[in-house]
């Protein structure tokens, strides 16, 4: 007889709108800005959930955002838009957590003539930098620092124009990816006990989205014994499966992301001895 496959389990991602772009006043974390873009987006995601839930007569929206402003209050857009289409059909929750969040970039020093809505050019450098030290699989300096000038032994520093950039640094690749599978490992203990009459959204940055469709596509090919995982090789498979990446979630706002084998104890098995190493500063 053949065997019947695992039934397929996903839930929504939708991307956050876009904030006020004022790194003086907000930082990197900012409300959002009313714009046409934003309305045009939002409606999007909506669409995408309402079809979801009339295909599958769900009854509730959980709402899951990251802890940053502009995606929690994307999630509360999103839910006053259901709930004025949907009526008394539909019942909201909304929740927080902080392992969906973006990776923290640290404090800017910003130019004296810096003005709301200004191109600085020290993130974007900085973020190609740290592409090159953590996500380059040839360097996988897996505990550099987000905006790190990297002082170096003779007294100098590697990235001398990030000094003057940034008063402290963020986040390093290896926290913000131990952040994201230890919410992984918590996703697998809570969305089995949901209510099946509820669809479940995560509201978040393209970052969390790359790095959970890289988990689900592994957990994919772990479950089809296609790859055998040491401990320390995640960053550069989910390297490689980024490089490959599409722009299905700038584009269309909301995507189902599959979650049928993140639950499996083989790659919980795998998450939990990759978080120990991530979590060493001694890793590299």
């Amino acid at each position: 007889m053949e065997k019947v496959g695992k039934i397929k389990k996903e839930m929504l991602f939708a991307g956050h709108l876009d904030e006020i772009d004022d790194l003086k006043k907000y930082g990197r974390d900012a409300p959002l800005i009313e714009n046409e873009k934003n309305r045009n987006d939002l409606e999007k995601i909506v669409d995408a959930i309402v079809s979801r839930i009339e295909k599958a007569d769900k009854g509730a929206v959980l709402l899951i955002s990251s802890s940053k402003i502009r995606a929690i209050e994307t999630a509360h857009l999103v839910g006053g838009e259901l709930k004025r289409r949907l009526g008394e059909k539909i019942k909201i929750r909304y929740s927080s957590d902080e392992g969906l969040r973006a990776p923290d970039q640290g404090e800017l020093i910003l130019p004296e003539d810096y003005t709301s809505g200004s191109f600085f050019e020290g993130l974007k450098i900085a973020s190609s930098i740290f592409y090159e030290e953590s996500l380059n699989p040839s360097n996988k300096n897996l505990h550099y620092k987000f905006g790190d000038p990297l002082l170096q032994e003779n007294g100098e520093f590697k990235y001398p124009l990030l000094s003057k950039c940034f008063k402290s640094s963020g986040e390093t690749y290896a926290e913000s990816l131990s952040r994201i599978l230890k919410l992984v490992e918590k996703m697998a203990q809570k969305v089995g006990k949901l209510d099946s009459s509820t669809e479940v959204v995560l509201v978040a940055h393209g970052f969390t989205y790359q790095i959970l469709r890289g988990l689900s596509v592994l957990a994919e090919q772990i479950k089809n014994g296609e790859v055998t995982l040491k401990t320390g090789d995640i960053p550069s498979r989910l390297s490689e499966i980024y490089e490959k990446r599409t722009g299905e979630l700038r584009d269309s706002m909301c995507v189902p992301l599959d979650i049928t084998n993140l639950g499996d104890k083989e790659l919980l098995d795998v998450l939990e001895k990759e978080i120990n190493f991530l979590d060493n500063k001694n890793t590299n």
